[in-house]
């Protein structure tokens, strides 16, 4: 059969089995439902009105919106109908063939999908993510510079400048819950130095920084304090990774736990198949035919 012929058909069925599916759920409904439209056996009841539109900004409006859904819905079921009495039988017979298959696949992707969701592990742990990593050295490569940093501003009149400087340079445990306890003070405060920060995002968030000096800064590991008209900025760079270097695990771990997972889940669907078959031939509910 023609391929565009056979995409149209998928296209349709598609939105004609979630249709149905939505009808099903509401048959019992029907029967105090108003309708509103036929075309020969096919009617369209208020119901589907209600369930395709929302509000409307005026009644005019409504109406003119809904008069153009009815008549869009009675224009394909009168080329649906006059197609069902004109079509050759022989396409038919194919149509016929094909949405069925497509029915068969659509319910069985549904299944599988439903049989993941409550089956397959899906806890990954941190050291299956390091496995992961370290067998996909060659996959992780930066494309742009990365960036460890904490920051935090403070006004220059701030009678604890001197003890915030020293713990913010220090930051041990103590440090960090003492300067967390005077956070509501910092007009800045970027206290997580673990993470991985693009360069984009150092040239948005730290004002003093810019195309010019970024380097400078992130030339090695260092404490700067940096003032303005309004504060002072004590700012302490951790570390950097430059383009083409490998990525921090820290920085892919999501990436990371997705592949783990998509090939769990591979493995899942692959035995999941070997097993129904394997079933249906010991309960003798599938058997073949041919020598």
């Amino acid at each position: 059969m023609n391929p565009i012929l056979c995409h149209f058909v998928r296209y349709l069925f598609q939105w004609g089995l979630l249709i149905l599916v939505t009808l099903g759920c509401d048959s019992l409904d029907r029967v105090q439902d108003t309708a509103v439209a036929r075309v020969g056996d096919s009617f369209l009841y208020r119901s589907d009105i209600n369930l395709r539109f929302g509000s409307f900004a005026s009644k005019s409006d409504s109406a003119v919106q809904v008069q153009n859904y009815i008549n869009t819905w009675a224009k394909e079921q009168l080329l649906y109908q006059q197609a069902e009495l004109n079509i050759d039988a022989t396409v038919k017979k194919e149509l016929q063939s094909l949405v069925h298959q497509y029915e068969v696949e659509l319910y069985g992707q549904v299944y599988k999908e439903s049989l993941v969701n409550l089956r397959m592990d899906t806890l990954v742990l941190p050291e299956q993510i390091q496995q992961a990593y370290e067998n996909s050295k060659s996959i992780f490569k930066l494309k742009e510079p990365l960036y460890q940093y904490r920051l935090l501003r403070l006004p220059l009149d701030n009678v604890d400048r001197s003890e915030i400087s020293m713990r913010f340079r220090r930051f041990d445990s103590i440090d960090r819950q003492f300067l967390d306890s005077l956070s509501f003070q910092f007009s800045t405060y970027h206290p997580w130095d673990s993470l991985w920060i693009s360069r984009k995002e150092i040239l948005q968030d730290i004002e003093f920084i810019d195309g010019g000096n970024l380097d400078q800064y992130f030339k090695k590991r260092n404490y700067f304090e940096v003032k303005d008209s309004l504060g002072v900025y004590l700012f302490v760079t951790n570390n950097r990774r430059d383009a083409t270097e490998r990525a921090p695990v820290s920085y892919v771990e999501n990436t990371l736990k997705n592949l783990i997972l998509n090939r769990r889940k591979i493995e899942f669907l692959r035995n999941f198949d070997n097993e129904i078959l394997q079933d249906a031939i010991r309960s003798k509910k599938y058997k073949t035919y041919v020598e």
